[in-house]
């Protein structure tokens, strides 16, 4: 079972559902449409016609909408990418650990003190390792860091 990271999600928009996400762009490109409407009557002129004019306050909200549930979606993306990579980070952080541990405990067996000194010099370089070099190389070479 893989570890959790505890990472919470830092936008509302990164934990929104595929529905939530619709209903976003939605409301959000009809608000953007009636804005337009609103401007264009203040206004008071209609280049090309009031149908014309329609048609393109139309099609900018929709292409507003579009813009944004891509720039939503790319973000919840990369989230869960980077969600991902850390709970790999960790699983792999433990399980290196858990065999180092039993690598130190078996060193004891032998009388050498050279050769115990030795596996305690490596692995206290794992250990340091998995602490320092680990997680900056993960957090350069996640998308978006």
């Amino acid at each position: 079972m893989p570890a959790s990271t505890g990472i919470p999600p830092s936008n509302w928009w990164q934990r929104a559902s595929k529905a939530q996400t619709y209903a976003v762009v939605i409301a959000s490109s009809a608000v953007l449409f009636l804005l337009l409407i609103g401007f264009n009557s203040i206004v008071g002129r209609y280049p090309g016609g009031r149908i014309l004019t329609l048609a393109a306050d139309a099609s900018v909200s929709l292409l507003f909408g579009a813009l944004l549930g891509k720039a939503i979606r790319e973000s919840q993306l990369r989230y869960e990418a980077v969600r991902q990579r850390l709970e790999m980070i960790a699983e792999m952080n433990h399980h290196i650990r858990n065999a180092l541990e039993l690598i130190q405990l078996s060193a004891h067996n032998t009388q050498d003190a050279e050769l115990i000194a030795n596996i305690e010099t490596a692995a206290a370089r794992i250990q340091w390792a998995l602490r320092e070099i680990l997680p900056q190389s993960s957090a350069r070479s996640t998308p978006g860091a």
